[in-house]
């Protein structure tokens, strides 16, 4: 079950009615006139995604919520996932095994009664257990989350025609380490926590003395 593609996304509203669009597998590019509605479709995705609570509208929208459709590349079945604005969780429905409908809180909680959304995408492109991964130069470890890796898989808008690389670009996205990282565990399976995280430069300086 390693990837998956988008079916379907869903704005939802009670007031006037739900609006989608669909996808198919591979490549899909969404154009049209300035206005026309490209920008929401995006942000819909990165809000199911786990982004801002409040991203996906504009104020006059009227859209209350998101529901987006996914199904894995090369295994049966579909998950529903459904977030309304201003809420951190997400509700999701599954018909593919190894991944359990339920409520899933959009940030790690620990001793949290609902899992993290993290599984859910983690699963999907076949990481099946929590993972630690070094997030620095003084190989110091942090567990391994969907959005470390999403500028792999979701292109933001506004870098579109960026001609930076996104696996080190020049500016401040992300940090760069942490991303490396957690492509190196994507691509290897290696996460090199067996080295031992070393000491900060202030704390193996001597004390002053008094």
């Amino acid at each position: 079950m390693a990837g998956f593609y988008i079916k379907k996304v869903i704005a939802k509203s009670a007031a006037k009615g739900d609006a989608s669009v669909s996808f198919g597998k591979g490549l899909t590019i969404i154009q049209g006139r300035f206005d026309s509605g490209k920008t929401c479709v995006a942000n819909c995705i990165d809000f199911v995604f786990g982004g801002s609570v409040e991203k996906p509208f504009k104020e006059t929208a009227k859209y209350d919520g998101v529901a987006m459709i996914v199904a894995p590349n090369d295994a049966e079945g579909e998950v529903i996932l459904s977030r309304t604005v201003g809420k951190n969780q997400v509700d999701v429905s599954s018909t593919v095994s190894g991944i359990d409908s339920g409520i899933y809180d959009v940030n790690y909680r620990r001793g949290a009664k609902n899992p993290p959304l993290n599984e859910v995408w983690l699963k999907l492109i076949g990481i099946q257990q929590e993972t630690m991964i070094v997030t620095n130069a003084r190989f110091e470890a942090k567990r391994l989350t969907w959005r470390n890796l999403l500028r792999v898989f979701y292109l933001d808008e506004g870098r579109v025609d960026d001609a930076d690389s996104i696996v080190e670009p020049k500016h401040r996205y992300m940090e760069n380490t942490l991303f490396l990282s957690a492509l190196l565990y994507l691509i290897t399976g290696r996460t090199f926590t067996e080295t031992d995280a070393q000491e900060k430069k202030e704390i193996k300086k001597p004390a002053a003395k008094l």
